[in-house]
């Protein structure tokens, strides 16, 4: 639309000077007879002789779209002390406007053994459709995240009871030169709806780590997270994970995360591979 009016406008104001005798080829105010400095930039303010006098930055929008795909393997005990090791695949688009991210991720898993138990949930399962914004005016040094979004059931489960969780996060940065520490909040409204022996419960989530730049095309971190459960009287969740970003090129990069589970009923380790492309 932008590039059609432009058009047009250069067309009418080649006609004008024809119509008037009056040629400006650069466009600068400034005609051809008495233009010395010709072939300005059509941004430039010029003189009265059509030099440049101020040079106008035409602001760009930054927008950035990357695909990733990633593998993950867990080594899973539940409850009732069944193990299984479970092989999960996703799939994440991110679509980033200066700084507003959009995002979807898409997961699936698949189990070698039976299902746990009747009982398990499918949240890792879900489609998550969400939206981040980054604030402009950092406090203190600390620098904001604020988002929210949804997650979406990728199948019924054995109970038909899984449901679309909303989630909202508050992510915060703080950097000492090439370390940064970081912090994530989350907390999740949950729609499966309860049945008989089993009642869910809205959960908080917290992330504490810390992270370095190792090189300049590579990020290391380790965290801590905690979490409630959503189901109402099992325990609080905590685990301990190491995080590995790499940039291979402009525009692939590759990411590796390992997870040890703190406590009982949760995955006791779990191994992670994602494969990243930006357009």
């Amino acid at each position: 639309m932008m590039k059609l009016v432009l058009k047009i406008g250069i067309a009418l104001l080649m006609l004008n000077s024809i119509a008037f005798g009056f040629v400006d080829s650069d466009f600068d105010g400034v005609s051809d007879r008495y233009d010395a400095c010709p072939n300005t930039p059509f941004s430039d303010l010029v003189d009265e002789k059509g030099c440049s006098i101020k040079k106008v930055a035409i602001k760009e929008t930054k927008k950035n779209l990357t695909l990733i795909v990633g593998l993950n393997f867990d080594n899973y005990k539940d409850r009732y002390g069944n193990k299984t090791t479970t092989k999960s695949e996703s799939f994440e688009v991110d679509y980033q406007i200066e700084r507003t991210k959009l995002y979807l991720n898409i997961s699936q898993f698949n189990t070698k053994n039976k299902p746990l138990s009747q009982y398990d949930d499918s949240s890792f399962a879900d489609s998550r459709l969400g939206i981040s914004y980054s604030l402009e005016q950092d406090f203190k040094g600390i620098y904001f995240d604020i988002g929210a979004g949804i997650a979406l059931p990728n199948y019924k489960g054995t109970l038909h009871n899984n449901k679309t969780d909303l989630f909202f996060t508050l992510d915060a940065n703080y950097n000492l030169e090439e370390y940064s520490l970081f912090s994530s909040y989350i907390y999740t409204i949950i729609g499966d709806e309860d049945v008989e022996g089993l009642r869910y419960q809205n959960t908080s989530a917290l992330t504490l780590g810390l992270g370095r730049a190792l090189y300049p095309d590579s990020y290391t971190s380790a965290a801590l997270y905690f979490s409630q459960p959503i189901i109402k009287g099992e325990k609080n969740i905590k685990s301990f994970s190491i995080y590995h970003y790499q940039n291979i090129d402009k525009s692939i990069f590759s990411i590796i995360n390992y997870t040890h589970g703190l406590t009982s009923g949760e995955t006791d380790n779990s191994f992670g591979l994602q494969l990243g492309y930006r357009l």
